[in-house]
């Protein structure tokens, strides 16, 4: 890590194909036979995920007949359905949003409540043959959904739909920071020796966030329908893990009968500046506010070039005798 001191002057993924032939997240073996007009209709409708409209769970409800009939396409709709609703309930788990929650469980027929349960049952019921690897993918991504929901989490996978559940998580958790600590760093880091105070520790989120950035986008590009219905929600993650804020308190290393207060978690009442005036000198130490630019570059913002190293308590020893004026 380079801090950029800133004066104030100055693998199973590749199951999901994601196109308009592979209803949603995988290859579809039964393309080539001759398929009813809901799986038809449903192939398109859920090519794109709608999650402010009904045409999403307008389609899910559709499916619900063909998979209650057992016919011949029951199977094929079960696959359909499952896989797009818990990528929904994933979205909504993400975005923190009740009422999208809320809609889905509608369309599928279940109390808000039981929807988790109630995709994992979907999920397990069709996990066989060819659709068992994309299906696997789907309960693993539903999981780490459910951990981002609880708040402490930490997601090892780089792929696209788990970079954007870490990016978002992480942006809604930067407005509180005891839940922006609670969220693990997928490697061991090291701070910076002289970034002490309450909001040590909080870069290290921040930065990997920042870092998964464009591994979720590429799932735009790739036409994933789940990143691609994300994809403003991600770019204002970005933004607001950019303007994310981090304190140090000025250093009172040195002088252990100095008691800097240091506020809430956040460091609110911690002083930018630090100056003690004793008998026969003058102790001075700067703060500062930091900003992760990147996923491994901090922005140091000091109160004024003439601020002592960061970490320092620059001691100024008075002239014995004093001067009758003070200089």
């Amino acid at each position: 890590m380079s801090p950029r001191i800133i004066a104030p002057s100055a693998p199973l993924a590749v199951l999901r194909i994601l196109a308009l032939a592979v209803a949603v997240v995988g290859a579809a073996p039964m393309w080539a036979q001759a398929q009813g007009p809901a799986i038809l209709a449903a192939r398109t409708q859920l090519a794109t995920y709608d999650l402010s409209g009904g045409r999403t769970l307008d389609a899910l409800r559709s499916l619900g007949p063909v998979v209650a009939s057992g016919g011949a396409d029951a199977r094929e709709a079960g696959y359909l359905r499952s896989l797009a609703a818990t990528d929904v309930h994933v979205a909504a788990l993400a975005l923190a949003d009740a009422a999208l929650d809320a809609r889905l469980a509608d369309a599928i027929g279940v109390p808000p409540a039981q929807l988790g349960a109630e995709l994992r049952a979907e999920l397990t019921a069709i996990r066989a043959g060819v659709y068992r690897a994309a299906v696997d993918e789907e309960i693993a991504l539903l999981t780490e959904a459910e951990h981002v929901s609880a708040g402490a989490f930490r997601i090892e996978g780089t792929g696209a739909r788990r970079s954007a559940l870490y990016l978002l998580a992480t942006a809604r958790a930067s407005s509180n920071h005891a839940q922006l600590a609670a969220i693990r760093v997928g490697s061991a880091r090291t701070a910076p020796t002289w970034f002490v105070g309450p909001d040590a520790g909080l870069q290290f989120p921040v930065e990997e966030a920042l870092g998964r950035y464009d591994a979720a986008t590429r799932g735009v590009r790739d036409g994933d329908p789940l990143i691609v219905a994300l994809a403003s929600a991600l770019d204002a993650a970005r933004t607001t893990l950019l303007a994310f804020e981090m304190r140090v308190p000025p250093s009172t290393v040195g002088d252990a009968s100095i008691v800097l207060a240091t506020g809430d978690a956040a460091g609110s009442d911690t002083p930018d500046v630090l100056l003690v005036v004793a008998p026969t000198r003058v102790d001075v130490a700067c703060g500062a506010h930091l900003r992760a630019s990147s996923a491994s570059a901090l922005d140091v913002h000091l109160p004024s070039p003439a601020c002592p190293e960061l970490g320092a308590l620059r001691t100024l020893p008075l002239p014995s005798p004093l001067p009758a004026v003070p200089q």
